[in-house]
Formats: C-alpha cells, structure tokens, sequence
C-alpha cells in the first residue's frame, strides 16, 4: 500500500480504476483494487453492514441540517469531517435494524427542552416547547432566535420496492427567543416528503433546537427529544 503524499484536487477516496484510495485519519493510502470481493453472508456479517447502513443514513440526515453540522463541526476533530463525527457519536446508539432513544442530534447533552405536544405526520411535524425558563443558561443578551431540527426515521415499508429503512431530515424557521413563554415550531413535509413517509408504518423521530446569535451563527443546542 502506498502513501499519497500530494493531491491537488483533494483528498481522493474510493475506487478509481483498479486504483482504491483510502482516507485514514487525513492521510490518504493507495492500494490495488481488489480482483473480487465477496461479503460475508453470516448473520454477524449482516448485522454489522445494516448498522453501517443505518448509522450513515442518520448521519446524513443530521449532517444535512446546516446549523447542527455546524454545531458539530465546532465539536469534532480536525481531522475528521461532521459527518464522520456524527457517524463515531451514534455508531453505538444504532443497533442492526433501529435508531436507539439515546441518539444524539447534537453532540453531547445541551439544555433541556421539554415537550408537551409533539405531533408527526405525513403533513407536519409540530412541536410545542414548555418556557426554556432563566436557568437554561440561555444569554439573551447573545441568543436572539431559536429553530427547531428533527429527524425522522422510518422503517418496515410497505413497498418491496423500497429499502428497508429511510430518515427524513427537517429544519424549522426561526423564531424570536425568549424564556418564559412556550414556543411552538411548525414543519410541513412536501408532497416528495409525504409520500415516502406513508410508505414505512414505523417511524421514530429526533428532535433538537438550537439557539442563534444576532447573525445567525448557533450558540448552544437542547437535549434530544425523542418520539
């Protein structure tokens, strides 16, 4: 296996032609592809690709919310990407065919949020918030505005046609902050949305929120929600 030492249009990754290049720790690696390759058909073997497979779709979905990739570029390594950090954070919260109630939205545990309606269905997801109150260790004086992020997992599909599993990603609009009054946060899922998601009969979702400065620019994040 060879080191590449430069590379001008970036690091390369993956397959080109019988070329495989790998990215290890931001140093990428050559090696001959393989002539053939068989994966394993033994039940550890499954297991551990269907964890893979969910694990990298709720990394994407999480990464894909501008604000929490964000977040999590700021809590991750240099070395490593947000999306990969995600992917290490929930990797142990993934089991073969579900996302566990311990995933995280935003890396480590925020303020705490609090609930008292949650709905999800294939036209919104709304959420009402109880008063964040003085003691969020929320700064007003910093933290002007507030959004909702939310990730839906869905599984057992009706449809043979589809995989087994999917997640949706949602980011709400933003809100004037304040702490003593509930907050309700609104979503509508497009027609796309709500097709696929009347396709699966299970669905999980993730939810998180974040506070932003006067430019934008998230401050601190909540607990995850589960639903």
């Amino acid at each position: 296996m060879g080191k590449l030492k430069k590379a001008v249009l970036g690091n390369p990754s993956g397959i080109v032609g019988q070329v495989l290049f790998r990215d290890r720790g931001g140093d990428v690696y050559m090696s001959t592809r393989p002539k053939s390759f068989m994966p394993g058909t033994d039940s550890l073997a499954v297991d551990r690709r269907n964890r893979f497979g969910i694990t990298g779709k709720l990394a994407k979905a999480i990464n894909s919310i501008d604000k929490l990739k964000i977040v999590w570029d700021e809590a991750t390594p240099n070395n490593i990407s947000p999306y990969n950090g995600i992917f290490k954070a929930n990797y142990i919260n993934v089991t073969p065919t579900d996302v566990s109630d311990t995933a995280l939205m935003a890396p480590g545990f925020g303020f705490d949020a609090v609930a008292t309606t949650v709905t999800v269905s294939d036209s919104e997801i709304e959420v009402v918030l109880s008063p964040l109150g003085a003691d969020s260790g929320i700064n007003l004086a910093v933290e002007k505005t507030i959004l909702m992020a939310a990730v839906v997992f869905c599984k057992d599909t009706t449809d043979p046609n589809l995989k087994p599993n999917f997640c949706l990603a949602f980011k709400s609009g933003e809100q004037i902050l304040n702490l003593t009054n509930p907050l309700t946060f609104n979503v509508a899922l497009t027609s796309m949305e709500a097709t696929y998601f009347d396709k699966y009969t299970t669905h999980k979702t993730f939810i998180a929120f974040v506070t932003l400065d006067e430019n934008g620019k998230p401050v601190h994040y909540s607990s995850t929600i589960v639903e």
